[in-house]
């Protein structure tokens, strides 16, 4: 039955998602990749002048279960640490998800669902944001459906609800500002528009998306041509060229490269669920845990930790193509509140083990649907998927609710992405000094004659929203390592492998490549809050993705 069940799952995920295509394996070891440049690189200048500091050396190893030390070296940059010392604020939100406007949103299939249900759902989207402490929300939904509706309604606008609709420097409306109910963690969000076809997810897009920028996919077997003018296209409605699903075979490299995209995806939930019920389905079983009702701990926001791991594909072809275009990255919820686990049992006894293994698994066997965990909230719901992760995206602080600037800011890539179920990344910083000019994340440096990078591990803090059991002062508990991978047209090395929360490194005189930083964390801090599979709080996972920053000759 296990065999069967492992099928059935996975067919019930992919129809969810409506994902068709297959994965190739192009290795798990960047410093593998080899990949021959075609591109010329950019030459953007930088800006920004600020004071030239005298070289510090990265600080010296220490032991990698060692929290924050104050007596580690510090590293004291021409501009102290913090992007609001750069002129900037941190927005948080959410780059990929669905709503009841793809034909696969909230519900498998559309077809004999009652229309209330449908606008129930619209109404849990809308609250998501507000609940979680979101700031913006670009959406993909799919095609179809997209083609019907008005602008307004592909926003969710509602205006007797105070909802008001945005225009851009050009006068275009771009965003639907959606007023959040008192007691909110953040006043409102910016619906921005977008569409997810084949691979082409524009995002940011403004007025309604003509045909040809919904249909016109940018993978390998599209005449390049016909993917270069649908993403002229969406330039000049205002919006960026990025691509879903980047892992998947039908997008290489050298087409990234050739088109040239505007930002892939680093991270995505759906490949990584895909993963794990293939190779690891006994520990997606696991959940069982997490769905005793009324049960408050283990807490159910943890259970994606069961099955968080990279998307091994997705930073590879990043980096392959990185060293000769300006690419952006982001995370991706890619979340559609839609799926539902099939009737597999006639009743507790015909589930054989997995009744007195998993009950609660088992139960869900039996009556089919959405798995629903221990605080009555189904596992993939909008609310949920909006506290396991974020995009931290760095705005001018005199401009923090300007649409462009927003916009500009995520297609750019002038933000980084963390799981902040785990805990808010506070102090995180990464720029470059370049000839006494700050360079943010998302820009390229060419012709510099000296360019040094800064780089700040961030200090947990409890998210927004809390989470059970685990004091404020436990976060200190968590072991974190930060990494900065160089990527060349030669390959990738990792230049940079530190332990500890709050830390301070330089790199001094970076030669030429495509620089990010990747955050791991073993989240001990969370024992408390997993009682029964306090394992969990021992494996060390992905915490947090950095955009780039481009050192060209």
């Amino acid at each position: 039955m296990r065999t069967n069940l492992t099928v059935i799952l996975v067919a019930t995920f992919l129809a969810a998602c409506s994902s068709s295509s297959t994965t190739t394996d192009v290795g798990t070891d960047p410093g593998t990749l080899d990949v021959t440049p075609d591109v010329p690189a950019l030459d953007v200048p930088t800006t920004d002048v600020i004071e030239d500091a005298p070289a510090v050396d990265v600080a010296p190893d220490v032991a990698p279960d060692v929290a924050a030390d104050p007596g580690w070296e510090t590293v004291n940059p021409p501009l102290p640490f913090g992007g609001e010392n750069r002129g900037f604020k941190e927005l948080r939100g959410i780059v990929h998800l669905h709503s009841n406007l793809s034909h696969d949103g909230c519900f498998p299939q559309h077809e004999d669902i009652d229309p209330a249900l449908l606008t129930a759902c619209e109404t849990e989207h809308r609250n998501a944001p507000c609940v979680a402490g979101m700031d913006f929300v670009m959406q993909t939904d799919h095609p179809g459906n997209l083609r019907d509706a008005t602008f307004e309604q592909a926003l969710h606008f509602r205006a007797d609800e105070g909802d008001v609709m945005v225009n851009d420097a050009l006068g275009r409306p771009t965003a639907n500002r959606v007023m959040c109910p008192n007691g909110s963690l953040v006043s409102s969000f910016l619906y921005y528009g977008g569409t997810e076809g084949s691979k082409n997810m524009p995002v940011g897009i403004s007025g309604k998306i003509p045909e040809d920028v919904l249909s016109t996919s940018y993978d390998d077997s599209v005449p390049l041509d016909l993917a270069q003018a649908a993403i002229s296209k969406v330039h000049e409605l205002g919006g960026y060229a990025f691509v879903c699903h980047p892992e998947q075979d039908d997008l290489s490299i050298e087409r990234i490269k050739a088109a040239p995209l505007d930002g892939i995806e680093i991270f995505n939930f759906h490949p990584m669920l895909m993963d794990a019920l293939q190779l690891n389905l006994e520990q997606f079983i696991r959940m069982d845990a997490f769905m005793t009702p009324g049960q408050v701990n283990p807490v159910p926001d943890l259970a994606i930790l069961l099955l968080l791991q990279p998307v091994a594909n997705d930073p590879i072809k990043f980096d392959g193509a990185s060293p000769f275009i300006r690419l952006s990255s982001f995370g991706a919820t890619d979340i559609h509140r839609n799926v539902e686990v099939p009737t597999l049992c006639t009743d507790l006894d015909s589930c054989g083990n997995y009744t007195y293994d998993y009950p609660n698994f088992a139960q869900l066997l039996v009556t089919g649907g959405p798995a629903i965990l221990a605080d009555g909230d189904r596992m993939d719901s909008f609310q949920r998927s909006f506290r396991w992760m974020s995009n931290h995206t760095r705005v001018p602080t005199d401009k923090a609710g300007d649409v462009d600037e927003v916009r500009n800011a995520i297609g750019l890539g002038r933000s980084f992405m963390a799981f902040d179920m785990m805990g808010l990344p506070t102090g995180f910083d990464f720029f470059a000094v370049a000839d006494g000019n700050a360079v943010e994340m998302g820009k390229e440096i060419a012709g510099a004659t000296s360019v040094d990078l800064y780089v700040r591990s961030p200090v947990l803090a409890p998210p927004l929203w809390g989470i059970p059991f685990v004091d404020a002062g436990a976060y200190g508990n968590a072991m974190m390592r930060t990494k900065v991978y160089q990527a060349t047209a030669e390959g990738v090395d990792l230049v940079l492998d530190q332990p500890g929360q709050g830390r301070e490194f330089k790199l001094a005189a970076a030669t030429p490549g495509a620089y990010r930083v990747e955050v791991w964390i073993t989240p001990k801090h969370l024992a408390a809050a997993l009682s029964g599979v306090e394992q969990l709080a021992d494996n060390e996972v992905p915490y947090l993705y950095s955009n780039a920053v481009f050192v060209r000759p």
